[in-house]
C-alpha cells in the first residue's frame, strides 16, 4: 500500500514538472512569436533612416550654386585681378561673396587684400548703395597708401560686380569711418574702379 502510494507520488511530482517545462516552452514560444513583429519594426526604422540619410545627399548635391567674382591683388600689388568662384547660392549672396574674399584668392600669384580675422557684421543694400560694417580686424595688416588702395577697391569692385550695387559705404562696428589706414576718404560711398582692374 505504502509502495502504491509512493509510485503514485512519484507520477504526481513528474506530472507536475511535465506541466511545467509545456508552460514554459509554451511562453518561451509566444515570446519568439512576438519577436518578428518587433524585427519588423527595427527594419522600418533602418529603412526610414537610410531614406532620410538618401534625401539629404540628393538635397545636398542638388543645391544650387552660383559664380561670384572677387578681386585680389597682382603679385606686383599695382592692381586686382579677377578670381571667378563657384558658391552655393544663398538670399544673402553679398555678403557671401565678400566671406569669400576674406578667405583670400585660390589663384596662384595673387594676394588676399584683406586680413583674415575680418568678420562682415552686417551689409544693407538700398538705392544702388552697399553699407557694408566691417569688424576692427579689417584695419589689421592695411598698410601704406598703395595696400589701403587695394583693401578698399577689392571690396568695392568685388560688390559692384552686382547689378544691384553701383557704390560701397564703409563702416568699423557700426560707425562711418573717415579712412582706412589713413590715406583714402571713406566719408562717402566708394564707386567702382576700372583702372585697377588688370586684365
Amino acid at each position: 500500500m505504502i509502495m502504491i502510494k509512493k509510485a503514485t507520488l512519484r507520477t504526481a511530482l513528474f506530472a507536475s514538472l511535465l506541466l511545467l517545462l509545456a508552460v514554459m516552452i509554451g511562453c518561451g514560444i509566444s515570446q519568439k512569436k512576438s519577436d518578428p513583429a518587433s524585427e519588423k519594426q527595427t527594419e522600418t526604422q533602418q529603412q526610414t533612416q537610410q531614406k532620410d540619410q538618401t534625401e539629404q545627399k540628393e538635397t545636398s548635391e542638388k543645391e544650387e550654386k552660383t559664380q561670384v567674382v572677387l578681386y585680389f591683388a597682382t603679385p606686383d600689388a599695382r592692381g586686382l585681378k579677377a578670381e571667378k568662384r563657384e558658391i552655393t547660392k544663398v538670399s544673402g549672396i553679398a555678403k557671401a561673396a565678400l566671406e569669400e574674399l576674406i578667405k583670400g584668392p585660390r589663384t596662384p600669384g595673387l594676394s588676399p587684400t584683406l586680413p583674415t580675422k575680418t568678420r562682415i557684421l552686417g551689409i544693407n543694400i538700398k538705392d544702388g548703395t552697399a553699407t557694408v560694417d566691417f569688424s576692427r580686424e579689417i584695419r589689421e595688416g592695411v598698410a601704406g597708401s598703395a595696400g589701403e588702395q587695394l583693401a578698399i577697391f577689392s571690396v568695392v569692385n568685388t560688390l559692384t560686380e552686382f547689378p544691384t550695387i553701383k557704390r560701397v559705404q564703409f563702416l568699423i562696428e557700426g560707425e562711418k569711418i573717415e579712412t582706412l589706414a589713413g590715406h583714402a576718404d571713406l566719408s562717402q560711398p566708394i564707386t567702382r574702379n576700372e583702372a585697377l582692374i588688370i586684365r
